[in-house]
Order: structure tokens, then sequence, then C-alpha cells
């Protein structure tokens, strides 16, 4: 190979890299993605008034009616009985409803595709699910936050930071608990081991899920704190048949709970608080 091949093999490589953090900062500008988020309300056993008032439970974005009704949960299930003088167009998963309705909200762990999700206008609430807990999620379309977004910090792409790893997978899936942001804990089945070398070191991670040839991580690093977010970072694997691993640091990014309040992410397990400094992904 020439090195006017390999100029241009590294010039697409870093091309690529920032065509994929582009398009990550454009899919968090998305009318729904996690910059719309406006409230994350926990249920307690029993009736939540909500509606736009700040004397509710649930408080909405101004736009939506002061009073809209009530949610209940009762044991495991939210139902949502809507006030019966209402002047504004309700849907439920794209289908109206009428003003004094009683709903059933399936939450985000219920089997279903997504949870159920009613919508006035550009305000949106559905149940959010995570470890015992129970509450109400809401979003708005037109949140301010998605206009102020002024995109994301990285390192400069540093292609040692990419690497040739395995994935180890276990005997039999893994049952692996972790913290989360909010003091709950997740619980995740990791199908095996990521095993690589950094820059001359023998390191491994302990993959959380795996969907298709596609893995998930989290970690967290030296510049955990520093200069990246402190709680944890993510990263996708791909795998090839042979369970041959691309390891790139360099889209390393954070979770959403960097960019909201209203997330709820999980911390990485033990084993993936690394030793070194990875100095490559995003920045805090």
């Amino acid at each position: 190979m020439t090195i006017e091949q390999l100029i241009e093999g590294l010039d697409e490589y870093v091309a690529g890299i920032e065509a994929r953090r582009k398009k990550r900062a454009e899919d968090l500008r998305a009318p729904d993605g996690w910059l719309s988020l406006t409230g994350l309300f926990e249920l307690k056993e029993g009736e939540h008034s909500i509606g736009s008032s700040d004397a509710g439970d649930v408080v909405l974005p101004s736009s939506a009616p002061e009073h809209l009704g009530t949610v209940t949960l009762h044991n495991t299930h939210v139902t949502l009985k809507l006030a019966d003088d209402l002047a504004v167009e309700i849907q439920v998963d794209g289908a109206r409803v009428q003003a004094g309705a009683q709903i059933a909200l399936a939450d985000n762990q219920d089997g279903a595709a997504k949870p159920t999700w009613v919508q006035l206008g550009s305000v949106i609430f559905f149940v959010h699910k995570y470890g015992d807990h129970y509450a109400i999620r809401v979003k708005d379309t037109q949140s301010p936050a998605i206009q102020a977004f002024a995109g994301f910090a990285w390192y400069e792409v540093k292609p040692d930071y990419r690497v040739r790893g395995r994935f180890v997978p276990h005997p039999a899936p893994l049952r692996v608990e972790v913290n989360t942001t909010v003091n709950t804990i997740a619980e995740y089945s990791s199908p095996g081991i990521l095993e690589f070398e950094l820059h001359g070191q023998p390191l491994s991670l302990l993959v959380t899920s795996r969907n298709g040839n596609t893995l998930s991580i989290l970690l967290r690093d030296a510049t955990s704190g520093k200069q990246t977010y402190p709680a944890v970072r993510f990263l996708t694997v791909e795998v090839d048949a042979d369970n041959n691993a691309d390891v790139d640091f360099n889209m390393a990014y954070n979770p959403p709970c960097a960019l909201t309040p209203y997330a709820t992410c999980p911390l990485p397990p033990r084993e993936n608080i690394l030793p070194v400094a990875i100095e490559a992904g995003e920045l805090y």
C-alpha cells in the first residue's frame, strides 16, 4: 500500500467518524429526542393530579390545561382519568380520545414496542418504569432546550484508539446488577466479555447486552470526572461471525443523563472501571 493510499484511508476513516458524530447531534435535536424532556415525576401508590398547574403532582408544560385529570398507580397498573371538561384534543397512541375517558397506560417494560403515549399539542407523556419505580416522563416537542443545544464537544479523532479485540461469550448469560444515577438497580444479562489491547496494555470490558452483531458496553476510565462525564460513557462495538471485534473509542459517548436531569442512566459494573485514560470520544 502506498503512502497516498494510507493517507486516503485515514481521511475516509476520520470523515466517517465525524459524520457519525454529526448525526448524533441531529438525532438529539429531533422533536421527541432526549432534549425534549421536561419532567420525570415519580408515582406512589394512589391518585395523582396532572396538568400545567404548579400545584399538581405531575406538572406539564404551560401549553397544557391546568387540570388535565388524574393518574392512578394501583399495584403495578397505571391509569389516566381525563377531566370531563377538557376543550383540547387528546390522542392516545395516535387515536383521539374523548374528555372523561379512562385509559390504561402500559409502561416501557410491559412487553409492548413502546409505552402508551398520551399527546396534546406539543406535549407528550407516558409511564417510565425503572427498577421497581414508576414515573410519568414528560416531553415537549417545542422545548427551548432543543433550540438552545449547541452541539457536542469531542476529542479529536485518534486512530490509535481504534483497536482489534475479541468477544468471548460466557458459557451461559451472566446476571449483572448495576446502580443507576437515580439510586435504583438495573439488571442485565451479560452475554460475554470483550478482550482487547490498548497502547500495549491488555484490558477487558463486561458486555451488558448484544443485539445481532452489536455489543453494548458501559464504562468509566481515568478521564471520568475530569475531561469526560463522571458517571459513565456508552460504547457500541461491532463483532463479526468469528467474534472478532472492532473497538473504536472515538465513538464513546455520553448517556442521556449528561444532557437532562430527567433521564435514568445505568452506571458501569465494577469490572468496567478502567485504570487507564481513554482520551477519545465525547467530552463533558
